[in-house]
């Protein structure tokens, strides 16, 4: 539960950034800004109320996306001055901030807080879904029969082993 409400936090967290900078930029920058916090607020809520596998996997997948998208807008060329190019994004370069929503931050801080959060989101899913699945499948064990968890090993190999060919008498 614990892992599951701080992916929940996190993904809160990650639709605010988004929506700090749906402020900035072009129109078009910010419809995708806007997209990514409507997409991000409620996979949030999803995962604080209950953590199903689908909702492990939608958040993950979305994450993993989110940073091969900021990666490669931040790093997926250069200007000749070697500065990293942006894709478009006028996110700033070092020593030039941008005022987000009366916050001094730097946009280019920003895109790489989001960036690092995703990563974080992915490493919490890939725990929070194999959580899920052991419980799944302790409770699938629990329900198959008490009896047999209740077994040393050697005893259950015993009961359910195929019946042994003996030689004819």
């Amino acid at each position: 539960m614990v892992v599951r409400r701080f992916a929940a936090v996190l993904g809160g967290l990650s639709g605010l950034l988004h929506l700090l900078m749906l402020v900035h930029g072009p129109l078009g920058v910010g419809l995708i800004m806007a997209a990514a916090a409507l997409a991000c607020l409620p996979c949030a809520g999803h995962l604080w109320r209950h953590g199903t596998s689908t909702t492990w996997v939608t958040v993950g997948f979305m994450n993993v996306l989110m940073v091969v998208l900021h990666l490669g807008i931040l790093y997926g060329g250069s200007h000749a001055s070697g500065a990293p190019e942006t894709g478009g994004l006028d996110l700033g370069h070092p020593g030039h901030t941008h005022d987000v929503v009366s916050l001094a931050l730097p946009v280019h801080g920003l895109f790489l807080l989001a960036t690092v959060i995703a990563g974080i989101e992915v490493l919490l899913c890939t725990v929070g879904f194999r959580q899920l699945k052991r419980r799944q499948a302790v409770a699938a064990l629990s329900a198959a029969g008490e009896e047999e968890l209740q077994l040393c090993p050697n005893e259950w190999i015993e009961n359910n082993a195929a019946p042994k060919l003996s030689a004819p008498t």
